[in-house]
């Protein structure tokens, strides 16, 4: 996928052959004459995201679109209902895959912790205490507030968001 010529995203068997996040179209068609190149379409991704959203509701009638193509969703209540927290992130993840897209999900004690353990892989912490330990060790970059001071943090040795649980 293209956003003004420079390449957004590359699927595996382009990666293969040899195409790289930030390449040209050229370099893209230079490397894999075959390519299907997509340009970007904002209203498309806007509207898959508001089909997970209502897709996901099921689960919950709380959730939210949010920053960065982010749903969030609150199944505090739904959780013995639908067999437990296991159970429904595998069926977030079944629905995503049906939509056709890719997706990661988080679980935390609140939104904003889950939304940053899903950018970081990590998928499922219950507890604040072990949310606040895990979050101290994520890059700041993962803060999307932090980002545009990200040559000051690490001017200064940050590498962590360990400086956002002492302030």
């Amino acid at each position: 996928m293209l956003e003004r010529e420079t390449v957004l995203i590359a699927d595996a068997i382009a990666r293969e052959a040899g195409v790289a996040v930030g390449m040209r179209r050229g370099g893209v068609i230079t490397l894999a004459q075959d390519a299907l190149v997509y340009d970007r379409d904002p209203a498309r991704e806007h509207a898959v995201l508001l089909e997970v959203a209502y897709a996901v509701m099921r689960f919950s009638p709380m959730v939210a679109q949010c920053a960065e193509d982010t749903v969030l969703m609150d199944v505090t209540a739904s959780i013995r209902l639908f067999g437990g927290v296991p159970r429904i992130c595998r069926a977030i993840r079944q629905i995503v895959e049906t939509i056709g897209v890719t997706g990661r999900v988080g679980v935390a004690p609140t939104g904003q912790g889950a939304w940053l353990l899903s950018k970081r892989g990590k998928t499922r912490v219950l507890k604040m205490r072990s949310l606040g330990r895990i979050l101290d060790t994520l890059p700041f970059e993962v803060v999307t507030e932090m980002r545009r001071y990200a040559d000051w943090f690490s001017g200064l040795g940050c590498v962590s968001c360990l400086i956002t649980s002492a302030m």
